[in-house]
């Protein structure tokens, strides 16, 4: 499997990696890219290939996708033993060129009241900025982000 320099921009527009979707079984990661060297957690599995996070249910089925993309550098898998780094632009850059060539974005409060994130209404996918106006965080899961104050 290649991973192609528009990863970032299919993940964000399709909440897909290289066809990985949520719901694909945990078997199908382990074909793709090998199994994974760090767990948060074996049962259920969540783990990760480089800065890409993969969570499953306790059927194993995938429910969580994120890219850790601290730093403006996001390493992904690409095949078995093999990642890729590409680059993630500064927060306020990224979401016009979503706004532009994906659709709307909204705030919104995934996890904890009061810390806001950006979702891409197409896909669902939500983009956490940092501090310093850098992408934090871009994440795709089962459960949709409850809108900010909602």
């Amino acid at each position: 499997m290649v991973l192609e320099t528009n990863a970032l921009m299919a993940f964000i527009k399709q909440g897909t990696i290289e066809g990985i979707t949520l719901g694909c079984d945990y078997s199908r990661i382990v074909e793709e890219f090998g199994e994974a060297k760090l767990f948060a957690s074996r049962s259920p599995v969540y783990c990760r290939y480089g800065d890409l996070e993969l969570g499953f249910t306790q059927e194993d089925r995938l429910r969580h996708i994120g890219i850790e993309a601290a730093g403006g550098v996001a390493e992904l898998p690409t095949g078995i033993g093999e990642t890729k780094s590409i680059s993630i632009p500064p927060l306020d850059e990224l979401i016009r060129m979503i706004e532009v060539h994906v659709s709307p974005v909204v705030l919104c409060e995934p996890f904890v009241v009061g810390e806001t994130w950006h979702r891409v209404e197409r896909s669902g996918v939500i983009i956490n900025g940092d501090d310093e106006g850098g992408v934090d965080a871009i994440n795709m899961s089962v459960l949709p982000p409850r809108p900010v104050g909602g």
